[in-house]
């Protein structure tokens, strides 16, 4: 038996997805898109995008590979390794804390953009694929890469948001932005 051209799958694959799949992708450009752009953020809203990709990621994984111990414990070394990288890491760059406001001016960077969309193709490939092989689902070592890298990909977002509150030291007030 002869396997269907490459391109021939691609169109099913892309014909098969389901519409929601792709209002996610459009939610996610158009949060990456306002990143771009020098900001004011305050502490709840700079939380929330870290806490809802860590939950996509992290329900991107359990869907993908079951709740399977191997699969979080990697999905936690993953973020933990991004987490401990902002020793390392300074980014976002332009950062200052305005304790009149209690607030964050952040400079604009692509990262976030080209972050989201990595969560969202490891996503959507992983998807994919098991679904072509899903004998590879109960595979320990593919299901470890795939939580290692979806724990990853939304440590980024935990970083950034570490690194961006480090800005305002012993100054960060506890107020609603």
């Amino acid at each position: 038996m002869q396997a269907a051209p490459l391109s021939i799958v691609i169109v099913e694959v892309l014909k098969h997805t389901p519409a929601y799949v792709w209002g996610i992708l459009a939610a996610l450009i158009i949060v990456g898109r306002l990143q771009l752009r020098d900001q004011t953020i305050g502490r709840a809203r700079l939380l929330l995008l870290p806490v809802a990709l860590g939950a996509y990621s992290l329900w991107g994984s359990a869907s993908a590979f079951g709740m399977r111990w191997e699969v979080l414990a990697a999905w936690v070394v993953g973020m933990g390794t991004m987490l401990l990288s902002t020793r390392w890491v300074r980014w976002p760059r332009k950062v200052e804390f305005l304790p009149e406001r209690g607030v964050f001016a952040v400079g604009g960077s692509v990262i976030p953009l080209v972050a989201m969309l990595a969560v969202f193709a490891v996503r959507y490939v992983a998807t994919v694929t098991l679904i072509l092989h899903p004998e590879w689902r109960s595979l320990a070592s593919v299901a470890i890469v795939g939580g290692l890298g979806y724990g990853l990909l939304s440590g980024v977002f935990a970083m950034r948001a570490r690194n961006i509150l480090a800005n305002a030291g012993p100054n960060l007030r506890f107020q609603p932005a």
